[in-house]
């Protein structure tokens, strides 16, 4: 989602999102299990003007590299394929 530049929003559970989102700069987050505040959030999302779009790719690039698909699969097998 992050490297489509698409809106995020994500439950803020443990060990993952938060870090990910860089505490909601880059995406939503909300408490578990609150389904008024996912609805509230993810309309907020998905009226951006489309400015965030570039922050988020920028974000994916940080955390994953240009080719997220190879980097997970170097994490997964120990070594890249060509």
């Amino acid at each position: 989602a992050l490297h489509a530049g698409l809106p995020i929003v994500s439950t803020d559970c443990p060990n993952g999102p938060d870090e990910i989102l860089a505490y909601g700069l880059y995406g939503k987050l909300v408490p578990c299990g609150d389904e008024s505040a996912f609805i509230d959030a993810l309309t907020q999302e998905l009226s951006d003007d489309g400015l965030a779009k570039a922050v988020r790719q920028e974000r994916a690039l940080q955390l994953s590299g240009p080719d997220p698909l190879r980097s997970h699969l170097k994490i997964l097998t120990g070594h890249d394929r060509e």
